[in-house]
């Protein structure tokens, strides 16, 4: 069959991804490990010693893949591996490092710097310019820290996703997409992580439209406040009142997380070590 068709013979790079990292294992002892792949975007690897598993990011070895990188494919199978050999206790100290070198990886805590990347769907920009991405839809209000080190409402960032400037709760916007609802104009209740959920006149609940399906028709009524479900900003009292409620679940029996190893981006989350 053709591509695109039921029973389609086009390769998945993750396959081969699978069987040299299994392959590797095995070659190194860890007959006793499994391996999988997650959905992370902000590290390329896991090693969880506790369920003595190998993980990698299924979106970064795809985006590895495409690109020709089957170094930086290698090497993060490496660089778990050391760690499984290791063991949770070493990190990357020198020890971690001696056995990443001796089965034949660099021994570099984090990926290269000129790795291809996940791009980040979300974009946030304050008054004056400074940006901040994200790969996870924002939570709540935020302001620039780069401008202020507390919360302030004169540089509230405002958001774009994958390019596209969105409405805020409150807007008028229209329904460009086929369908009954077409041509229907609306109000914005709230901005989800790909979607509006919008009240239409005639609609007997929210209606749930992809962003790319919308456009604004009229002012916002709350411009200071894009994607928020409260105005509330976060404060430290909040803060505190969280790191006291996670206290509290310890305290009831609430057992923490299991050892694990990363392998990151330089300067970016994942990119350090417990």
């Amino acid at each position: 069959m053709g591509a695109g068709s039921y029973g389609s013979t086009v390769p998945d790079p993750l396959d081969q991804i699978r069987a040299d990292a299994q392959a590797a294992m095995d070659a190194h002892g860890l007959t006793d490990w499994s391996f999988r792949f997650d959905s992370a975007v902000q590290r390329a690897g896991i090693t969880r010693f506790d369920r003595k598993v190998i993980s990698l990011s299924g979106p970064i070895m795809r985006r590895y893949a495409a690109e020709g990188a089957t170094d930086e494919i290698r090497e993060t199978i490496l660089h778990e591996i050391a760690h499984a050999l290791a063991g949770h206790r070493h990190g990357h100290d020198a020890t971690w490092r001696a056995i990443a070198r001796r089965i034949g990886a660099s021994g570099r805590r984090t990926v290269a710097p000129d790795a291809p990347t996940i791009e980040h769907d979300w974009v946030g920009t304050c008054p004056v310019g400074h940006t901040v991405r994200r790969h996870r839809r924002p939570a709540g209000v935020r302001s620039c820290s780069r401008c202020a080190t507390k919360f302030d409402d004169r540089y509230v960032l405002t958001w774009t996703y994958q390019g596209r400037k969105l409405a805020v709760v409150g807007s008028r916007v229209r329904v460009t997409s086929a369908g009954r609802w077409s041509g229907a104009v609306g109000t914005v209740r709230r901005v989800a992580h790909t979607r509006y959920h919008l009240s239409v006149p005639g609609a007997a609940k929210l209606l749930t439209v992809p962003f790319e399906h919308v456009e604004e028709v009229g002012k916002s009524r709350s411009p200071l406040f894009p994607l928020a479900r409260t105005i509330r900003p976060h404060s430290p009292g909040s803060r505190a009142a969280a790191r006291g409620g996670a206290r509290r679940a310890r305290a009831v029996g609430t057992r923490p997380r299991a050892p694990s190893r990363r392998r990151g981006r330089p300067g970016g989350c994942g990119s350090r070590r417990a």
